[in-house]
């Protein structure tokens, strides 16, 4: 019975993985006996320990929220589903979001015991595609970050275009002749 939960957690996460010619080659030289999973676990798992004994425990976290999202972006760019690209895109925004709050809050929160494990357990959460623990929060965020606004290059062309003017303006007068 155990074992069935256990089965339903780690069958999507292989189904998952052998997605991947590398993941089924590697299944096939281990002849079967070892499952994609298992071995997702195990570098997990020592990760985890790493942080936990805070070796590198900063790095680890950064590697976690930027490494495999930003592989799992380039495929989801490449791929012709706009479904994918719309789960790395709200990742994206969620994990900025937190990565701004962190920022601040990395000092304070570095002094708590076992911050750097919750924050690596989050990260996890937010991307992985059996928790899409990123739409979620960003479900419960929809409605506080209110429309998108218009894109900023408009106003800020028009800024720039400005600026460019007022220079170009000041140095033809006599004040910018004098600084010839």
């Amino acid at each position: 019975r155990e074992m069935d939960k256990v089965e339903q957690l780690l069958g999507p996460i292989d189904a998952q993985l052998r997605k991947y010619p590398q993941v089924r080659q590697l299944e096939e030289k281990a002849q079967g006996k070892v499952r994609p999973s298992f071995v997702v676990v195990g570098v997990v798992v020592l990760l985890f320990i790493f942080v936990l004994a805070g070796w590198l425990d900063d790095l680890i976290c950064n590697l976690v929220g930027f490494a495999y999202p930003a592989y799992a972006s380039y495929v989801a760019i490449e791929s012709s589903s706009k479904d994918d690209d719309t789960q790395w895109l709200v990742y994206w925004v969620i994990f900025a979001l937190f990565s701004i709050i962190d920022c601040f809050a990395d000092f304070v929160m570095s002094w708590f015991p076992f911050y750097f494990a919750v924050k690596f357990v989050f990260i996890i959460w937010l991307w992985l595609p059996v928790t899409n623990g990123a739409a979620l929060l960003y479900s419960k965020l929809r409605p506080f970050l209110g429309a998108p606004a218009r894109p900023i290059k408009h106003k800020s062309d028009g800024a720039a275009s400005s600026v460019v003017g007022k220079v170009d303006e000041f140095l033809h007068s006599e004040q910018g002749e004098k600084l010839k």
